[in-house]
């Protein structure tokens, strides 16, 4: 690869993230058909999937995911109290690192370029075939929070296939979580074809992982969406990397304090990593609103004589983390972080009272409205985002409810999200969220707490954390 097509490689990689993030999470039919943004033809053939509560901020489109295509799993362990990474690891020669030649064409977002064209990224090559279908498994790349790995699949059947349920395992107990699978051009591998794909898993900070590692996808033909046959569950067994990039991990620890709108935001720790930056913060239990959200965070990171802003990838799922890009600046000198505001609201506003077998709402926020479906067992929820601007399709934190509620008699029922759709409804942002209701016998009324959506207390503040 020439150094110019490499140069353009890194500006479409960065052209991708910008043109995302102008897209916020919506469905991506809706997106495509409707021309919710009129992006550029490259960024409307990318596709970034995306599962529940994964950092999605920078979302291409979020397409509304049924439960089978999203692997569950509890939340993450709580964060490593390190302040430094100073232990010996194993090196990865430079022999054994993917290169950018060898993903000439191929399009992505930034964060894969950037840990490929950094060198940081494991080459694996590992093969499995079955049933018409090769599944090689690339490369990898990991730090103690995520990994990021890249895989192709050779289809030589005579129907299209998608696939679902991609994670890596490293046995049993081990804490892993499917975030995203960009998709680059199609989500499809036509007969006869190989696509590239890179998927994002989420770690637990503090956990010891093992080598030994499994690559997990199942291929299902058919159009994405819409199986037409029997499904193929793949296995590649693999060597991971777990501590090659600890020796270029920087952490900082910190006390700085932002206060928008008198709520006081701890930041505790920074971590620097060769593929992401993650925030680590806490909110002040004295507070008196519940905060949903920081608006548009941002790093700053300065030496003598250069500054670098990286981009926001989305906040961690479980956990009070963001992350953000990687950075090139080395001898950090200085380190900024500033929000225009945050998603805020009393804590009163936190409870939806509803008949689950009507819909009628007994309290709530007034731009929610329910319908019940009684055959298939479903909560549909609606709720106005607000007036459609670029800048709340951005921004604006996805509706959610907890995972449980609790009837007229005290009883507890779960609650499980089915699929989210986002779309512009006469110029207005609109969410329609399906949630499936396990139990046929619900005492009325039931309270349900809301744990996201958007109220923005817009209050721009900055401070120093190095």
């Amino acid at each position: 690869m020439t150094k110019r097509e490499e140069e353009k490689l890194a500006r479409d990689a960065e052209q991708m993230d910008r043109d995302s993030r102008q897209v916020g999470q919506m469905e991506l039919k809706e997106a495509v058909k409707k021309g919710i943004v009129q992006g550029r033809k490259r960024s409307a053939r990318h596709r970034t999937v995306y599962g529940t509560g994964a950092a999605a901020a920078a979302a291409a489109a979020i397409i509304a995911l049924s439960a089978s295509l999203m692997p569950g799993a509890d939340g993450p362990g709580e964060a490593s109290d390190r302040s430094a990474v100073t232990a010996a690891a194993p090196q990865v020669p430079e022999s054994a690192k993917e290169k950018m030649k060898d993903y000439r064409g191929i399009g992505m977002d930034s964060k894969y370029y950037k840990a490929i064209q950094g060198g940081h990224m494991s080459s694996l090559n590992q093969t499995v075939k079955k049933d018409g279908y090769t599944l090689t498994l690339r490369g990898e790349a990991m730090d103690e929070r995520r990994m990021l790995v890249a895989f192709s699949l050779k289809n030589e059947t005579d129907q299209p296939v998608f696939f679902q349920n991609t994670n890596v395992d490293f046995g049993t107990g081990i804490y892993t979580k499917w975030l995203s699978t960009d998709m680059a051009a199609s989500p499809n591998v036509a007969p006869g074809a190989t696509g590239t794909y890179f998927s994002e898993i989420q770690l637990s900070p503090g956990t010891n992982y093992p080598e030994a590692a499994t690559f997990q996808t199942t291929v299902v033909p058919g159009e994405f969406g819409k199986p037409v046959g029997e499904k193929t569950a793949m296995e590649v067994p693999f060597k991971a990397h777990p501590q090659a990039l600890n020796p270029q991990i920087e952490t900082v620890k910190t006390e700085a304090e932002l206060v928008v709108a008198g709520q006081r935001i701890r930041v505790e720790n920074l971590e620097i990593s060769p593929i992401g930056i993650y925030l680590d913060y806490v909110t002040d239990t004295a507070n008196d609103k519940r905060i949903f959200s920081l608006i548009e965070p941002k790093l700053t990171v300065k030496n003598k004589s250069q500054t670098e802003s990286p981009n926001f990838l989305g906040k961690e799922s479980g956990a009070n983390t963001l992350i953000f890009d990687s950075v090139k600046l080395e001898n950090r000198d200085s380190i900024l972080f500033s929000v225009s505001g945050i998603s805020a609201v009393d804590p009163d506003q936190t409870e939806l009272i509803i008949n689950t077998a009507t819909g009628e709402i007994l309290k709530g926020n007034p731009n929610i409205k329910a319908a019940v479906d009684p055959d298939k067992k479903t909560l549909e929820l609606h709720y106005t985002v607000g007036e459609y601007n670029d800048f709340v399709a951005r921004n604006a934190v996805q509706f959610n409810l907890g995972e449980t509620f609790t009837d007229a008699e005290g009883k507890a029922h779960k609650l499980v999200s089915n699929s989210m759709i986002r779309e512009k409804k006469e110029d207005k942002l609109v969410e329609s969220t399906v949630f499936k209701l396990e139990e046929e016998k619900i005492a009325q009324p039931a309270v349900l707490e809301i744990t996201a959506y958007w109220q923005p207390i817009m209050e721009p503040q900055e401070i120093e954390i190095k």
